[in-house]
């Protein structure tokens, strides 16, 4: 899978992006929500995982735009946040997240999903 890893934090993205490398995907990673969608509309990733707490937008405003990329309508979008109350995950499926998983992440948990997800080529909500 192709996967793009926003998040500002250096270390936290980087390790999630070699575990996902060492089990079999391509990643690429954002530290900034404009990287991000430079990235996304040049490589179209077919998920995006994304931090909603980024410095220069925030995540609901950025799978917001990432959801206007014709490119992209096949994408599934993760955020992976340390916002973890129930509004707070209602609210980022409101914005097009497919999903919401609090950090620190479950490893297995998501690639779990994201297979799932990928294998029905539709978000699996």
């Amino acid at each position: 899978m192709s996967i793009l890893i926003v998040e500002d934090n250096h270390d936290t993205a980087d390790a999630l992006a070699l575990y996902l490398q060492l089990s079999g995907n391509t990643t690429r990673v954002a530290y900034s929500a404009a990287e991000a969608l430079v990235i996304a509309n040049e490589w179209q990733p077919e998920v995006v995982l994304s931090d909603i707490g980024l410095p220069d937008m925030d995540g609901y405003a950025l799978i917001l735009a990432m959801r206007g990329f014709d490119c992209l309508a096949n994408t599934t979008f993760v955020a992976i946040t340390g916002y973890a109350s129930d509004s707070d995950k209602i609210a980022a499926i409101e914005a097009g997240f497919d999903a919401h998983m609090t950090k620190p992440v479950d490893a297995t948990g998501l690639e779990g999903f994201l297979r799932r997800a990928r294998a029905s080529n539709k978000p699996a909500r």
